[in-house]
């Protein structure tokens, strides 16, 4: 009882400086004991009291994804899933944001395009479409941003 006393109050305190999803808790919990089922009921506790939001976790991640640093849902699926994030989980929610791939690569084409105006314009369309594949876009989005926007 005692290590789940101490198991908790490590939890709260973690969850106090950021949020975490519970496969990012439970990673931390194993560091800490050897008993996955003590783990397992801290985490249990933290969801029936709101600590822990599985979903919204996820939403928040890809909305910030979204605004500050815009990225694709290729690659924000890969950063879900190094944090140990299942696929299905992660999928459930990048269905809601299937229709703005467009929007974000022309977002962050747009972003992109300022350091680029002394390039030509061959140069301009190379390095804007590598930008865009390394922030994770699809290719039908990266084509359409950066023919009709940009180029």
């Amino acid at each position: 009882m005692k290590e789940e006393k101490k198991l908790m109050a490590y939890a709260v305190r973690l969850l106090a400086g950021r949020r975490y999803h519970s496969a990012e808790i439970r990673n931390k919990l194993r560091g800490r004991t050897d008993d996955v089922e003590l783990a397992e009921n801290v985490i249990e506790k933290l969801k029936s009291y709101r600590y822990l939001d599985d979903a919204e976790y996820i939403r928040l991640y890809i909305a910030d994804r979204l605004l500050l640093k815009p990225q694709g849902r290729r690659l924000i699926k890969n950063k879900l899933r190094q944090k140990g994030i299942s696929s299905g989980e992660v999928d459930a929610q990048l269905d809601l944001m299937e229709n703005r791939e467009y929007d974000m690569a022309a977002l962050a084409a747009q972003r992109k395009i300022k350091s680029l105006k002394d390039q030509s314009p061959q140069k301009r369309k190379e390095k804007l479409y590598r930008f865009l594949v390394s922030r994770g876009f699809e290719n039908g989005a990266i084509v359409n941003a950066v023919k009709t926007h940009f180029v």
